[in-house]
């Protein structure tokens, strides 16, 4: 490989900090980019438990009362039914 001339190598040597200055940038960056997407799953994660558990399981109590009360009103349906019946 040839040696560049002295002109070349001296403006990649004065590249040197600033080179160095972008990497710091760069890193910075990247650790800062972690700690938000670490960030953003637990975000993520206490919504997902808090919000979409807790509202699945309210449902699910909410689904099984309407049980109970539907099997209710279709016993009193039967037992007029039933009388209806007897009386008619």
């Amino acid at each position: 490989m040839p040696i560049p001339p002295a002109e070349q190598s001296a403006q990649l040597v004065e590249l040197v900090p600033r080179i160095a200055k972008v990497e710091a940038i760069q890193a910075s960056q990247a650790a800062e980019i972690a700690a938000l997407r670490l960030r953003s799953a637990v975000a993520l994660q206490k919504w997902y438990t808090t919000d979409i558990l807790r509202t699945g399981d309210a449902w699910a109590e909410v689904e099984g009362k309407v049980e109970k009360v539907e099997r209710k009103v279709r016993r009193a349906v039967l037992a007029k039914r039933m009388d209806d019946n007897m009386v008619g």
